[in-house]
């Protein structure tokens, strides 16, 4: 499916030294992450139905999903100091989506969980393993070659 959101759309609330142009990548991953893993999956509603996520939900979540990847390229200045100090940048590794606030609200808006176990230290994501339970380079590696 074509993206849901534009780059205008994510620098709305993003505020950011990258060009408009410059967003595009992390809006094309943003669009595959959600079509992988969250268009069509089911959850329970409040009121106890079964349904799917509605797609203005999807789009938001694209949208917050688009300025946290971008954030990861563009860190934000959480802190500076006058004088002989520097400067401290938002977010810690391994915090995954917890990593920027854009990244926590993309996981909020998301009434499924997926994003947020996804986007857990715990998760495994599905392009490091395979069906036969080795990885993609040692299936791919001919018989004798180093893997």
């Amino acid at each position: 499916m074509a993206v849901r959101v534009t780059d205008i759309e994510v620098l709305e609330i993003f505020d950011t030294t990258l060009s408009a142009a410059a967003l595009a990548p992390f809006i094309l991953a943003s669009n595959r992450i959600v079509e992988d893993n969250l268009v069509g999956r089911e959850y329970t509603r409040p009121d106890a139905t079964v349904g799917t996520i509605a797609e203005a939900t999807l789009k938001e979540v694209e949208r917050w999903l688009s300025a946290h990847l971008a954030a990861m390229w563009d860190k934000r200045v959480e802190q500076d100091k006058v004088g002989p100090g520097g400067f401290k940048y938002e977010g810690k590794t391994k915090l995954y989506l917890e990593f920027t606030r854009y990244g926590q609200q993309a996981a909020l808006l998301d009434p499924t969980g997926t994003l947020k176990e996804i986007g857990s230290a715990d998760a495994k994501p599905p392009f490091l393993y395979s069906a036969t339970g080795g990885t993609p380079r040692e299936e791919a590696a001919p018989e004798g070659a180093l893997a």
